[in-house]
């Protein structure tokens, strides 16, 4: 565990890719979808299902992954470290059920998912530095969909989301 997973990392770009590749597909106010797929359609809730189901797909074999992970470190006897994370068979439906209810909630009510998800990994033991770097990063993927989702609706005033972009790495 010295070095960064490099296939965790390609699994969370794939998982991106493909649910922002189904939002662009679906289309919306300013952009038309390239195959025809018009808001309230049968194509546009089939396009909402194929990603939900890809989404639990993923969950599902990223939990195997994570509890099999925890239950050959536990016949070992693996002495975990302060802030390390166990992701036994329970944490890897609680935690990931706290962060939907975060992220519906922080949807519904225009507030940001770290309100929930930063005190949450505080609250799971997770080391402060590295609580602040996975909401970082969440940051940044939550931010581009939902820029992107902008776009497609028409809503994004490019005058201003040039400035805000170039303020942004400032």
């Amino acid at each position: 565990e010295r070095v960064v997973p490099q296939t965790n990392i390609i699994i969370l770009m794939v998982m991106f890719v493909v649910v922002l590749t189904i939002n662009l597909l679906k289309g919306g106010g300013a952009f038309t979808s390239p195959l025809g797929i018009r808001c309230g359609s049968t194509g546009f809730w089939m396009a909402n299902l194929v990603m939900l189901v890809w989404i639990l797909s993923v969950s599902a074999y990223v939990r195997a992954y994570l509890v099999q992970k925890f239950e050959a470190k536990k016949r070992v006897g693996y002495k975990y470290i302060e802030g390390d994370i166990q992701w036994n068979p329970r944490s890897t439906i609680v935690y990931p059920v706290i962060c939907c209810a975060a992220g519906f909630f922080a949807g519904m009510f225009g507030v940001g998912g770290g309100i929930v998800k930063g005190p949450l990994m505080l609250a799971m033991e997770v080391h402060p530095a590295v609580a602040s770097a996975s909401s970082a990063c969440m940051i940044l993927f939550t931010s581009f969909t939902a820029t992107t989702s902008f776009v497609v609706f028409g809503l994004l005033d490019m005058e201003y989301a040039s400035i805000c972009f170039f303020i942004g790495f400032v």
